[in-house]
C-alpha cells in the first residue's frame, strides 16, 4: 500500500504546474456552483455532501483525454507560424514576420508560458503596462504598437480555439481590445515636406536618402507602399511636356476572408498617372 502511495506521488509530481493550477481552478469553481445550487434549494452542505461533489468533478471534469494537449500561448505562436510556414495557413511572408514580432516581444515580457486557457483579462492588462515600460529595444513601446500586438494575440487565440484547443474566452470580450491613441496631427503639409525634401544627406547615408526619395514619391502621388516599392524607370514617361508616373496598380475587387487571415484575391488593374515631384 505505502508503494502504490509512493508511486501516485511521484506520478502527481511530475504534473506541470499550470496544469494542476487549471484543474484546482476547475475543482474550486465547481465546487461553489454546487454550494449556492443546494443553497437555494436548501440542501444540508455537509461532509458527505462535499464528498460526493469531490467525486461528481473527478469523474465528469479530471477524466483528461491523454491525447489532449493544452497550449501555452508560446505553444499556439508557434503552432500559427508552423502552420503559416508550411502554407497550411495563407498569409504573406511580411503577416508571417510580424506575427513573430508580436510572439518575440511576448517573450520578452516573459509572458508566454501561461496557459491560453488561462490567459485572462488580468493577463491582458499586464500585458499592456509591461508593454508600456519597455520593448526589446528597451523603449516603451507606443499604444498603437501595443494595439498591433493585441490584434496577432486575438488571432492566434482564435486560430487555436477553432483547431479544438481550451482558449479563454475572455478575448472575445469587448474589453480585450487593441487600445488606440489619438493623434493630434495626422499628416504633414507642404512646409514640413519641403524640410524633409531640403535636407542634405551624406554619400554614406544613401540607404537614408532612397528612403526619403521613396516616402517622397509616396507622398506627393497618393501611392500605396507596395505600389511605389515597384516603380522602375519603366514607370517614367513625358506627357504634354511634363514628367509623369504612369503606374500600373492592383486593386482588390472580392475579399473571401476567414477568421485566420486567410484571403484569395481577385484583381482589375488601373492606370494612375500622376507628376513626380522634381
Amino acid at each position: 500500500m505505502e508503494e502504490k502511495n509512493t508511486q501516485s506521488v511521484r506520478t502527481n509530481s511530475i504534473e506541470p504546474f499550470d496544469l494542476i493550477n487549471l484543474q484546482l481552478k476547475r475543482l474550486i469553481a465547481f465546487i461553489e456552483t454546487q454550494y449556492v445550487f443546494a443553497k437555494s434549494k436548501g440542501i444540508p452542505r455537509s461532509k458527505l455532501f462535499y464528498k460526493s461533489i469531490i467525486e461528481q468533478f473527478q469523474l465528469s471534469e479530471m477524466t483528461v483525454s491523454s491525447e489532449t494537449k493544452l497550449l501555452t500561448v508560446g505553444d499556439a505562436f508557434q503552432l500559427y507560424i508552423d502552420e503559416a510556414n508550411k502554407n497550411g495557413i495563407r498569409l504573406a511572408p511580411m503577416t508571417i514576420r510580424t506575427i513573430s514580432y508580436s510572439f518575440n516581444h511576448i517573450k520578452y515580457l516573459r509572458m508566454h508560458t501561461i496557459l491560453i486557457s488561462e490567459l485572462d483579462m488580468d493577463w491582458y492588462y499586464e500585458f499592456i503596462k509591461r508593454s508600456e515600460q519597455s520593448g526589446r529595444n528597451g523603449e516603451p513601446l507606443s499604444m498603437n504598437y501595443i494595439s498591433t500586438h493585441i490584434k496577432k494575440i486575438k488571432r492566434v487565440l482564435r486560430y487555436a480555439e477553432d483547431k479544438d484547443h481550451a482558449v479563454n474566452s475572455s478575448y472575445k470580450s469587448t474589453s480585450f481590445k487593441a487600445p488606440q491613441e489619438t493623434a493630434s496631427e495626422i499628416y504633414l503639409n507642404e512646409e514640413e515636406l519641403s524640410q524633409i525634401r531640403a535636407l542634405e544627406l551624406s554619400h554614406e547615408q544613401h540607404s537614408l536618402a532612397l528612403t526619403r526619395d521613396l516616402f517622397m514619391i509616396g507622398a506627393y502621388s497618393g501611392l500605396r507602399v507596395s505600389d511605389y516599392n515597384r516603380l522602375t524607370n519603366d514607370n517614367l514617361h513625358t506627357h504634354n511636356g511634363s514628367e509623369m508616373l504612369e503606374v500600373r496598380c492592383q486593386l482588390f475587387t472580392s475579399i473571401d476572408k476567414s477568421s485566420y487571415g486567410r484571403y484569395l484575391w481577385s484583381f482589375r488593374s488601373c492606370y494612375i498617372s500622376t507628376i513626380c515631384y522634381p
